[in-house]
Order: C-alpha cells, then sequence, then structure tokens
C-alpha cells in the first residue's frame, strides 16, 4: 500500500512538474515574442554592416576596435556569413524559429550561461558559438542530418541571446 501511494506520489509530481515547465515556457515563448521586432531590426542592421563590412574589407578591423578577440574574428563571426547571406526573407524566416517553443531550451541555457559574464563580448561570442556547435553534433551523433538552415538556425540563436545581454533584459 505504501508502494502504491509513494508510485502515486510520483507520478503526480512527474505531472505536475511537466505542467509546470510548459506553463513556464509558454510564459518564456511570448516574452521572447515580445521582442522579435527590435530583435529583426537588430539583425537587420547587423546584416547591412556585415555586408558593408565584407565589401571594404573592414569587418576583422571593426571587430578588433569593439574588442573581439582573434577567435571570434577567425571562427565566429565567418559562421554567421551563410546566415547574412540570406536574402531578407529567408532570414526573417530563421529568425522567426528562434522564438519558436522548439528552440526555447537552447535560448533559456544560453541566456543562463551567458548571463555569469554578461560584460565579456568575447565569452558571450565562444559560449554561443560552442553551444550552437554542440546541438549540431548532438543531431549529427542521433543520425540526423545538420542542414545549413539548422546551422544558420543555430547561429541566429546566438544572435538573440547577443540581443538579449546587450539591451540588458530581465533574465526571468
Amino acid at each position: 500500500m505504501l508502494r502504491a501511494f509513494i508510485k502515486q506520489l510520483t507520478v503526480a509530481s512527474f505531472i505536475l512538474s511537466v505542467g509546470c515547465y510548459v506553463h513556464a515556457s509558454e510564459e518564456r515563448k511570448e516574452k521572447y515574442e515580445q521582442h522579435y521586432g527590435p530583435f529583426e531590426k537588430y539583425v537587420l542592421a547587423l546584416q547591412s554592416s556585415l555586408w558593408w563590412g565584407r565589401k571594404t574589407g573592414t569587418v576583422a578591423m571593426g571587430a578588433k576596435v569593439q574588442g573581439y578577440d582573434e577567435f571570434v574574428i577567425q571562427t565566429c563571426i565567418p559562421a554567421s556569413y551563410p546566415l547574412f547571406d540570406r536574402p531578407k526573407d529567408d532570414l526573417k524566416k530563421i529568425l522567426k524559429k528562434v522564438v519558436s517553443r522548439d528552440n526555447i531550451i537552447h535560448i533559456d541555457a544560453l541566456l543562463k550561461k551567458c548571463s555569469k559574464n554578461p560584460d565579456d563580448i568575447n565569452f558571450v561570442a565562444h559560449t554561443t558559438y560552442q553551444h550552437g556547435k554542440a546541438i549540431e553534433q548532438a543531431k549529427k551523433d542521433k543520425g540526423d542530418e545538420v542542414s545549413e538552415e539548422d546551422k544558420d538556425t543555430f547561429v541566429a540563436g546566438g544572435l538573440f541571446v547577443r540581443y538579449w545581454i546587450e539591451k540588458k533584459l530581465p533574465l526571468s
């Protein structure tokens, strides 16, 4: 009888925790969606700046002036080129995927990690890049294909976190 009670209590606890997670993730999804418009403008401005920087050969110089380290300049920034090379409508489609229910867990994890050192732009860039690579590897390990759109979505997720941190938006 005690075992049956404990089993019922465990099942009830599990159902309650899943329900709380679903409710919390819905709240976060709504919060993220509220910031979608400014985030989209932020990314489109980055796209324009990066286009000019690449056209004039000043991306590395501009990144150094902003305080980015060599890893960010040589690895992270070039990893974003395929995303920024997309036509605006395709880019917007990917940005909308970032604030979708499927990506909330990744955004939350990144915000938690990056909030430990939010004033260090290199820490934020390294963390978001490495997280995207870890997700990519996990998909490959499961035998799933990683498309270019997936990779661009990981990059866009990192940009969303960068936007959130730069704007000093609340984490809870």
